[in-house]
């Protein structure tokens, strides 16, 4: 048996969330909070996203910090500015390579870079391509800027690049599926889904295959009701053990 990863969680704050979830301005208190949830929950490991685009050099030494301190349990991806993209793809690998965060993101959200901006993400890509790590794309809203279709022509020009589409496309999430078929260095996180009805994922899960399916708890929104949905899909033990391990 092996341990459950989730594989989408973030450190700063969620205003919107606050009166629900006691999140702390401190991004090294919410990594307490985040282990002890995850003790909760049975997750062994957690991905944790970028601590933010502004001043991002301190950000990604402090989120290499925090990870150090819980070497077992969470793996930190970088942040990068959006704006300066030679600088970002620099400061993408002294992030990987000199302080050991793991991949990128989570990019394309609203004022943290375009997806469709060739500009911002072709050194960011091929930085990430020829270091060999993970690139977490918001895929949503607002479009086009980050539509699935903007991560299908990344991963048309970067074959070797990993790419993950967060929160299966939020509503444009057959979009999702297609992306996903038509290039096989393409995953799909859950995250943020729990509106979606469950005949939807067990619809896709057979369509593009559970290996490439990732769970994702978007912490500190919901992980208990995120899991809940995740166990009521109608799913074999093995898809089940590629989605969450």
């Amino acid at each position: 048996r092996g341990q459950i990863i989730d594989c989408h969680t973030h450190l700063t704050r969620y205003t919107f969330v606050q009166s629900r979830r006691n999140a702390s301005w401190l991004p090294e208190e919410n990594a307490h909070q985040l282990v002890g949830s995850m003790d909760g929950m049975g997750i062994g490991t957690s991905v944790v996203c970028g601590l933010g685009e502004e001043n991002c050099e301190q950000n990604n030494d402090q989120l290499a910090s925090i990870v150090a301190h819980h070497p077992s349990r969470l793996i930190g991806l970088a942040s990068v500015h959006p704006r300066l993209p030679d600088e970002a793809a620099t400061e993408l690998e002294r992030a990987v390579r000199g302080l050991g965060l793991k991949g990128l993101g989570e990019i394309g959200k609203l004022g943290y870079g375009r997806l469709d901006d060739l500009v911002f993400v072709e050194p960011l890509m091929a930085q990430a391509e020829e270091m060999g790590v993970p690139v977490l794309c918001h895929t949503g809203f607002p479009s086009p800027q980050c539509h699935p279709d903007a991560v299908g022509a990344i991963a048309q020009r970067h074959p070797h690049l990993k790419l993950i589409m967060a929160h299966f496309g939020l509503v444009f999430a057959v979009d999702a599926i297609e992306v996903a078929l038509r290039h096989d260095n393409v995953w799909v996180d859950t995250s943020a889904t729990v509106s979606f009805p469950s005949e939807f994922f067990e619809y896709a899960i057979r369509r593009i295959g559970a290996e490439r399916v990732l769970w994702g708890s978007d912490w500190p929104l919901n992980p208990d009701v995120e899991m809940f949905k995740f166990l009521s899909w109608q799913l074999t033990t093995e898809e089940r053990e590629k989605i969450l391990w």
